[in-house]
């Protein structure tokens, strides 16, 4: 099925709303580990849901991080601070968030290739040089771009920024999820 850029963004705010629930409203963070589109499902109604929590990690209460036995995730979605250091954040699912987010709107894997570069490279390398180059029409997935209008348009590069920003590489640098739902809602209400 071909999803229109609206259900995108419907289902990008769905997973920040789900993630920002693990993190915030149990004494313990849950980090869910394992973003990524193939743990996700539409029910009947379009709404998303995650289909797999089985890799999630409970950071002790009052901690902000943890030290995991081995690096879980799929390839392009893990945390290059967390596959480094085996610590496990609140941010390590901000980073793969981050991924999710320009995997859904550019249509793309996490690991692409490009005609002209052989090489695989990062979907966070590859969107961000079309980003800065301002050239968000290669952005877009091109089953999409018939329906995008003008305003479709701001809202995919306001998507794109928060993507981006969500995979920054220090923790630090990277917003919470609670702030990443809310600017999401804002994105998908504002344009």
């Amino acid at each position: 099925m071909l999803l229109p850029l609206s259900l995108r963004l419907k289902i990008g705010k769905e997973i920040a709303n789900a993630l920002t629930y693990l993190h915030m409203a149990f004494p313990k963070i849950i980090i869910h580990g394992y973003v990524m589109p193939l743990n996700i499902v539409l029910d009947r109604n379009l709404t998303a849901k995650f289909s797999d929590l089985s890799m999630y990690i409970t950071l002790l209460e009052g901690k902000s991080r943890i030290e995991a036995e081995k690096v879980i995730g799929a390839l392009g979605y893990i945390d290059p601070s967390y596959a480094q250091t085996n610590f496990v954040t609140e941010y390590t699912d901000v980073y793969s968030f981050g991924v999710f987010l320009m995997v859904i709107v550019t249509g793309r894997p996490a690991i692409v290739s490009t005609r002209s570069d052989r090489d695989p490279q990062s979907i966070i390398s590859y969107v961000k040089g079309l980003y800065e180059n301002r050239k968000l029409d290669e952005v877009i997935d091109p089953m999409t771009m018939n329906d995008i209008t003008s305003a479709g348009k701001l809202q995919v590069e306001a998507f794109i920024a928060l993507a981006l920003s969500c995979c920054e590489e220090r923790d630090e640098d990277r917003p919470k999820m609670i702030q990443v739902a809310k600017e999401l809602k804002q994105i998908q209400t504002s344009f």
